[in-house]
């Protein structure tokens, strides 16, 4: 289908009035050309337009971001016209990659009334974060963050903490693997209560690991069942969770800016301290970054898991599907802490007589979309710090 797509600025149209008239001239003389000037947001909206039957001949259309509840990039709203008429249409980003969640022939962005930060929450659920509040562009209703939170129990998130997405299969002859975990299911929880949390996120992590052995670190609670590396911790984060979170950031000092490494070890500290126990860090560093095989041993030999501070990672989730491994990555640069309770090494046999090998420890990443995974040791990795942790 021939048609003609223009994208308009809010804040340049002006100026860029006859850069966009070319644009669409050649759009529309050679579609794949001007397809190729659009990102993965501006295709899918266009693929859906043309499906839906809106963009018969042209669409005019500008787009604004909107955010999830922790002020991260989710995605777009586009306003268009088309066909004599108008209306909106959403794009986000999930793991799965770019989709456009609805398009509303004939109705007006509800954004348009936002004084705030637009925080889109599902289909049809529009917010106004302002402040401390958040206020429904539908209802009015207007909410703290917490009945926000209840209110609002399933809703979309921003994939990562502003990582790129990217992945790989790997087709391969055999595959051996030599891989180790604390826990046969190990903790992997987040808590989104307060923004930029990674850090009491990952000393929570390792709180509920010691609980297993320190049982009064979360008082009245059993973190999971089973025996020995065969354990599994519970994987539906219950109140008790929440409340070590809640904790440490207090302990922590936890603000919009995150945490220091420092604070973030006294905070630990000073929870194990309460609650009767001591806790020791050992670094797992050498002169050219973490000591991998410092690592390994700490969670194989020493069973103490890793305490992460990174500026830059790649995280992985593998899907094995009969010769071949799905690799889902998030990477990026990223101040970020997380937990480890295990590694995995792998070596692929692949056609040709190539092989290909890959190092990673298993880690709760912190991040919603993806709390357990695999962090890459030989690629987009930057480490600040590392410790082997014990409580006792």
């Amino acid at each position: 289908m021939e048609h003609n797509l223009i994208r308009k600025s809010f804040i340049v149209i002006v100026i860029l009035a006859v850069a966009i008239l070319s644009t669409a001239l050649v759009f529309g003389a050679n579609t794949a050309a001007a397809e190729e000037e659009l990102d993965e947001f501006d295709r899918a909206f266009v693929q859906t337009a043309e499906e839906l039957g809106i963009a018969e001949s042209s669409v005019i259309y500008s787009r604004l971001p909107v955010y999830d509840t922790d002020g991260k990039a989710l995605g777009y709203i586009f306003d268009y016209s088309a066909n004599g008429g108008y209306g909106y249409a959403v794009a986000i980003e999930d793991e799965s990659g770019v989709k456009v969640t609805e398009v509303c022939p004939g109705a007006e962005n509800p954004f348009a009334k936002a004084k705030g930060l637009p925080v889109y929450t599902k289909e049809f659920e529009y917010w106004d974060k302002e402040g401390g509040f958040f206020t429904s562009l539908t209802s009015g209703e207007k909410l703290l963050k917490a009945e926000f939170l209840q209110a609002c129990p399933i809703r979309y998130g921003a994939v990562g903490d502003g990582l790129l997405s990217g992945g790989k299969t790997v087709n391969y002859e055999n595959r051996q693997v030599s891989s180790f975990s604390l826990a046969n299911t190990p903790p992997a929880y987040c808590y989104e209560v307060t923004p930029n949390a990674c850090a009491p996120i990952a000393a929570g992590n390792i709180v509920a690991y010691f609980d297993r052995y320190c049982t009064q670190l979360i008082p009245d609670y059993t973190p999971g069942s089973g025996f020995g590396s065969r354990y599994n911790y519970k994987s539906v984060q219950g109140a008790e969770i929440d409340g070590v979170m809640a904790q440490l950031c207090m302990d922590m000092g936890t603000d919009e800016g995150g945490n220091t490494e420092e604070e973030c070890l006294n905070g630990l500290s000073a929870y194990c301290t309460r609650a009767g126990y001591g806790v020791s860090y050992e670094s797992c560093m050498n002169a050219s970054g973490l000591d991998y095989n410092k690592a390994k041993q700490s969670l194989q030999t020493d069973k103490k898991p890793l305490l992460l501070f990174v500026t830059k990672l790649e995280i992985s989730k593998i899907t094995e599907e009969g010769g071949r491994d799905i690799y889902t990555t998030r990477y990026g640069q990223c101040n970020h802490v997380m937990s480890a309770f295990g590694y995995y090494e792998v070596t692929y046999s692949l056609s040709g007589g190539s092989s290909e090998t890959g190092r990673f420890l298993q880690v709760a990443s912190g991040i919603e979309t993806m709390k357990t995974a695999y962090l890459n040791m030989d690629n987009n990795l930057q480490t600040v710090n590392a410790y082997s942790v014990n409580i006792e």
